[in-house]
């Protein structure tokens, strides 16, 4: 997405992702009914009207919508692990790096600096 964003922009085109949540096949065997009636095609209309105009300003906002829930979804990226593609462990070497990439620990923040984000988790 990022480099279709910085791509585009060169060009005056945005690119935005509409993430909706609506009644599928697949989502009647996740959510409870209650959900279900909430999830209709119709509900996300109004978001693409307003990413469509010209005077939007919006360029790679990824906007989750449906069930009566709406939310601006970020991408974060992690820390950079680096490898080294003529060692002949390369493709080891990418199982460990993805292991380490999962850690939402660590993020690689805009400035290049290392940042520390806190996960809640609930039951």
């Amino acid at each position: 997405m990022n480099s279709l964003k910085l791509e585009g922009a060169k060009y005056g085109i945005r690119t935005d992702t509409i993430a909706p949540l609506v009644r599928t096949k697949l989502a009647e065997d996740v959510f409870p009914d209650e959900i279900l009636q909430e999830m209709d095609a119709e509900s996300f209309v109004g978001i693409v009207a307003d990413l469509v105009p010209p005077d939007c300003q919006a360029n790679g906002v990824i906007v989750e919508i449906g069930a009566g829930h709406m939310r601006r979804v970020a991408i974060e990226p992690s820390k950079i692990v680096r490898l080294d593609a003529h060692d002949k462990a390369y493709i080891d070497a990418m199982s460990d790096a993805l292991a380490q990439l999962m850690e939402l620990q660590t993020l690689q923040l805009a400035d290049g600096s290392a940042g520390v984000r806190t996960v809640l988790v609930s039951d």
